[in-house]
């Protein structure tokens, strides 16, 4: 039987922009730390645009402040980290996880695996399998069918990997009762992090979802068919508690933007009915003015209504635990860590840099940034690069031009000394939902590539001197920052 366990951070909640540190301890045992994770719990707070008409379920979720549609994993949320224990002490100290876990963990994720995942993202796409709706939400849990109304989560747990922020901790065994107590700091990214309303296109009118059957007198003025028939339900845009704007342009009743929340959903099955396969919902209130006798509305129409603001709150943090029932007790095991130097090209083109690196150091891998401080630039802006160690070529003289097999082979390199898989070589990072539809349900020319840049280092007994050459095409476009990190392979013994 699986043991876990569950231990509140040290420091006090709520986390804030001021109050953005939080530490763990993990006490004696044996623990698979590469099954374990950090929750940090919020919940999200809506102020709507009015209430008179009742009270709505909006689908929300977090977003990178100053790039809103784009889509980052949850390890984001850590800017630093650092992990040590009593015996050994500093096991890993990282600096700007955001950047290099999220370039990482997109090259190293398949594209299926980030759909599998997507629901326990805080920064969720709109699913190609759910119709492109958005209506899969760490923060709110939704009902397509009767009348039980969907609901705002108040504990939203934002689970991290602990795998994700540190690579000590893909260790399925770790023995605290031989390596003392460990402890975790992160500082998070809570100040970049803004809370936003996930907007659908569904009801944009040019597919018809948004569009409904005309109503006479003979109805009760709150029933409303769908235009559109439905052969799978996830393809469905409504839900209950969907606070809905009800638009009619015709008949005897032309009403714009009427608010109405959605009492009741339910999808026609019945073999041989004529509304197969359409969607009827039912509001709590009247949307429109009500229907004296002969009279109609046609030219019927939702869209989604939009709040007023919205707020986040970080009420608490835990470690999960894993414990291992059978422990091998092994002496050790090898693991990777990163240092970091960051510079800015400031316009330069060429630009050189020289870094000096780590005797040790097995790569360097160079993110050339945008002016977010999380996500990459377009890379098709640039021609090529090129790097010496020690004055030596490690590309035998040859500019490392974008889109070539040689940048590929550098990329390929890099992670096998790393002793990680690539399975996605064009991933976009911070992949946007509207390029998400392009890239897998579109045309992939219409995608900008977003890569890394680097080169194996071969291992030294002092210091190596690394430089670092760019060549871009749009001097009036260039990299904003770009952050060097070198490889490190350590080994942890007992």
């Amino acid at each position: 039987m699986e043991k876990v366990i569950k231990l509140n951070a040290i420091n006090s909640a709520p986390y804030t922009e001021q109050n953005n540190i939080i530490d763990f301890e993990i006490p004696a045992g044996v623990w698979d730390l590469s099954s374990s994770y950090v929750n940090i719990n919020c919940r999200i707070d809506v102020v709507e645009t009015e209430v008179v008409s009742g009270v709505g379920v909006y689908p929300m979720s977090l977003k990178w402040g100053s790039n809103p549609t784009a889509k980052i994993p949850n390890v984001a949320l850590v800017r630093d980290a650092r992990m040590t224990c009593d015996n050994k002490g500093m096991l890993e100290d990282l600096h700007h996880v955001d950047q290099l876990r999220m370039t990482i963990k997109n090259s190293t994720s398949h594209n299926y695996r980030t759909q599998d995942t997507n629901y326990l993202d805080m920064t969720p796409f709109p699913d190609p399998q759910d119709g492109f709706n958005n209506t899969k939400s760490l923060f709110r849990e939704f009902n397509k069918l009767g009348s039980i109304k969907s609901r705002a989560l108040d504990i939203c747990p934002i689970s991290i990997s602990l795998s994700d922020i540190f690579d000590f901790c893909s260790t399925s065994e770790f023995d605290t009762n031989r390596a003392g107590t460990a402890r975790i700091r992160l500082r998070t990214n809570i100040n970049r992090l803004a809370v936003e309303q996930d907007e659908s296109d569904c009801f944009d009118g040019a597919d018809e979802q948004g569009e409904l059957k005309d109503i006479d007198d003979s109805s009760d003025g709150k029933t409303f068919v769908t235009k559109v028939l439905y052969t799978d339900l996830a393809s469905s845009p409504y839900y209950v508690g969907q606070k809905l704007l009800f638009t009619s342009t015709g008949g005897d009743v032309i009403e714009a933007d009427k608010p109405a929340v959605v009492a009741s959903v339910s999808w026609d099955r019945t073999v041989g009915s004529a509304n197969i396969g359409l969607i009827t919902v039912i509001t709590e209130q009247l949307p429109f003015t009500a229907l004296t006798a002969g009279q109609t509305i046609t030219g019927i129409s939702v869209d989604q209504e939009l709040i007023d603001s919205a707020t986040v709150s970080y009420d608490n943090a835990e470690i999960v635990l894993k414990a291992v029932d059978n422990p091998t007790n092994p002496d050790g095991f090898a693991y990777n860590t990163f240092s970091l130097e960051q510079t800015q090209p400031n316009g330069a083109n060429p630009f050189n840099k020289m870094f000096m690196v780590e005797p040790e150091a097995e790569n360097i891998i160079l993110l050339g940034l945008d002016s977010t401080g999380l996500f990459q630039e377009d890379m098709n802006n640039v021609l090529s690069y090129h790097i010496r160690c020690n004055n030596e070529s490690t590309s035998d003289n040859r500019d490392v031009r974008n889109l070539s097999g040689l940048w590929n082979e550098k990329k390929r390199q890099i992670f096998a000394n790393m002793d990680m898989p690539i399975n996605n070589w064009d991933y976009l990072t911070g992949i946007t939902m509207e390029d998400y539809g392009d890239r897998y349900f579109g045309s992939p020319a219409d995608v900008s590539r977003v890569e890394i840049m680097g080169s194996p280092l071969p291992k030294s007994t002092e210091q190596k001197q690394v430089s670092f050459e760019l060549n871009t095409k749009d001097v009036d476009n260039p990299i904003n920052s770009i952050s060097a990190f070198k490889h490190l392979p350590r080994e942890f013994r007992y």
